[in-house]
């Protein structure tokens, strides 16, 4: 689940005394007509910030928001709720209406944009780009010699509450079958060390599995399945929580067609760190075929 934004009509006030350029405790004349629960975004002179918490008439900030910078604001200066594209993304992906996500932006929570800089190639991957206009990271596979497979992924740390959507797509429409073998590609996390891999593998125009190998080169072995006769793209949702409570670890991945409607394709409990979470592809010695990552949003779980 998303971080809440709220917002209330008209919410207004002065500041209480000069706040510097770091202040993150904000005290207001009244700010009785501010959201008491959730985000929201208010604005004093040029500056945006995020207001995360009120308490009586004290607003506590995240500073600079939106592409501002913090500066200082004199007693009595106005501080006026407003609604910012932040904001209005924020609602869309608290309601789950990620199909309204912005087509070809890989971002993290904060909706900074990620570039090709921000992804790790692992086993030979030949090269990932995330520069054009849209920000599609696509990946090129080199050519495999046998059922390994090739990836880019962002590298965590080993306590994760987060949930990731990605809409991926294969590149070219001959991606389905090559000298008996199935291409296929998907969303999984990987041991850092170790190469043990959990996720979910798209075979274009055949099925969905969830998918465990002891190592990224160890054959597949199938979990759960699921048809995607005709399919070249999905939606891919993963929730992870590892490390923070260590009975209730999970990894969760759900499957759907629009980014709407959400079918749990399978849940693993058990306690596990060291991941790294990306787009992998098995290619079927089809070198330079392409799979892409179309959009990607990365928030916190409660």
């Amino acid at each position: 689940m998303v971080r809440r934004y709220r917002g209330n009509d008209l919410a207004a006030s002065t500041l209480n005394g000069a706040v510097d350029s770091s202040t993150t405790s904000w005290v207001l004349d009244d700010a009785a007509s501010f959201p008491t629960e959730g985000d929201f975004y208010m604005k004093s002179g040029d500056e945006i910030v995020l207001g995360t918490h009120v308490s009586t008439n004290t607003v506590t900030v995240v500073r600079a928001q939106c592409g501002t910078t913090a500066a200082g604001h004199a007693d009595g200066a106005a501080v006026t709720s407003i609604i910012t594209a932040e904001d209005i993304q924020g609602r869309i992906n608290e309601n789950g209406l990620t199909n309204c996500m912005s087509y070809g932006k890989i971002t993290d929570q904060n909706h900074t944009i990620y570039d090709a800089g921000d992804f790790t190639l692992i086993n030979g991957a030949s090269s990932a780009t995330a520069n054009s206009d849209d920000g599609i990271v696509e990946l090129w596979c080199r050519n495999h010699s046998g059922d390994d497979l090739t990836g880019t992924g962002i590298v965590y740390g080993t306590t994760q509450n987060r949930e990731h959507i990605f809409h991926v797509s294969a590149g070219a429409p001959d991606l389905f079958v090559s000298g008996g073998k199935y291409t296929s590609y998907g969303i999984w996390t990987r041991a850092q060390t170790g190469g043990a891999m959990k996720g979910v593998a798209l075979y274009p125009g055949l099925k969905i599995a969830a998918q465990e190998r002891s190592t990224y080169l160890s054959g597949p072995s199938d979990i759960a399945e699921m048809g995607a006769i005709g399919r070249r793209d999905v939606y891919i949702r993963c929730t992870i929580n590892w490390n923070v409570v260590a009975s209730t670890d999970h990894l969760e991945f759900f499957i759907s067609w629009d980014g709407v409607t959400w079918t749990s394709i399978h849940k693993w409990t058990f306690a596990f760190g060291g991941y790294l979470i990306g787009l992998f592809a098995r290619n079927a010695g089809l070198a330079g075929k392409s799979f892409q990552i179309l959009s990607m949003y990365e928030g916190d779980i409660a």
